[in-house]
């Protein structure tokens, strides 16, 4: 097939959502007639695939923009063997000020003279106003079953924060589902908010290392360690979605607390969250911590945990502790 385009919604710039130059694939139809698509080979020839979010949220590759997001992922048919030449992504996801222009090949090369085999996503982008970098490998889609796990990895830069995983899409073409070893470390945990939407506190510059799974919508990072400036930290985090909103469960232990380091990026924190009030990018509303005026919550109607303005740093009372709160959206 050629010329194949995939139309968007009318609100995305009026572009096409994908777009490809040639496209050959083959299914087994023996599988077709049991009900299950499975690909024995599929292969694109400059596939331009365009993602957009906009400041609402809409997605422009959602197919069901009326059916809400259970944050479990997508499941792909299975494809036995998957070959992309010269392909490009572009994204421009408004609501973080996020844009990515990335190439994305996948060859199963069969010498070295044929170049890099496997699957690589490379891309360069601005995460408001910074530099970003995104860089995605696997191997080569060869044979590929959902009973034999897929391994990738992952460089992710960008919002003065650095995430490096390498693990396994445990059911290949389930991108709800994988585990990986993965390391953090940047200027400030409170960047992370940028790269993945979770709302943490500020913090001096800080160094991660921990066990990451995927499970649908749940995520854990567990027995992870490090340190967050002078003070070790060690633990693990779980977020999860309950009744359309995130959730967010820690088990923190620190055998070394600096109270005087953590505490100059709580009052960063706290001058943070007073800036976003008088810009009106949190309003009152009733439930949370003590805020000039109430709590806050940010629009959308997602809760975030916030401190306390009158005292921003409690008294410490032991070396580790276990806290839960809704996350930002």
């Amino acid at each position: 097939m050629r010329g194949l385009s995939v139309g968007g919604p009318t609100w995305s710039s009026r572009r096409n959502t994908a777009e490809i130059e040639r496209l050959d694939v083959s299914i087994r139809l023996r599988r077709l007639f049991l009900g299950q698509i499975e690909v024995a080979s599929l292969t694109l020839t400059r596939p331009r695939v365009h993602l957009v979010v906009d400041s609402q949220g809409r997605r422009s590759w959602d197919l069901e923009p009326d059916r809400p997001d259970d944050g479990r992922g997508a499941t792909l048919p299975v494809i036995q063997r998957l070959v992309i030449h010269d392909g490009r992504l572009t994204l421009n996801e408004q609501r973080r000020g996020m844009t990515l222009d990335a190439g994305v090949t996948a060859r199963d090369a069969r010498s070295p003279q044929d170049g890099e085999s496997g699957f690589v996503l490379d891309g360069k982008g601005t995460m408001n106003g910074e530099p970003l970098t995104l860089r995605v490998t696997g191997g080569p889609f060869i044979n590929i079953r959902r009973d034999r796990p897929y391994a990738f990895t992952a460089e992710l830069a960008g919002a003065s924060s650095r995430l490096s995983a390498a693990g396994a899409v445990t059911r290949p073409f389930d991108l709800g589902r994988f585990n990986a070893k993965l390391e953090l470390q940047g200027r400030d945990l409170a960047d992370l908010y940028l790269l993945t939407g979770i709302t943490t506190p500020n913090t001096p510059p800080y160094r991660l290392t921990g066990s990451l799974t995927r499970d649908g919508a749940r995520f854990r990072f567990a027995d992870f360690s490090g340190q967050v400036g002078s003070s070790d930290l060690s633990g693990t985090l779980e977020v999860n979605r309950v009744e359309g909103r995130r959730r967010v469960d820690a088990e923190l232990a620190s055998r070394a607390l600096d109270i005087d380091n953590q505490q100059q990026g709580r009052r960063g924190r706290v001058h943070e969250i007073r800036q976003l009030i008088d810009r009106g990018e949190f309003i009152p509303a009733e439930g949370l911590g003590k805020v000039p005026g109430g709590s806050a919550r940010q629009p959308g109607g997602a809760a975030d945990a916030v401190p306390d303005l009158q005292n921003p740093m409690p008294p410490a009372e032991g070396s580790g502790g276990r806290s839960s709160h809704p996350g930002a959206t």
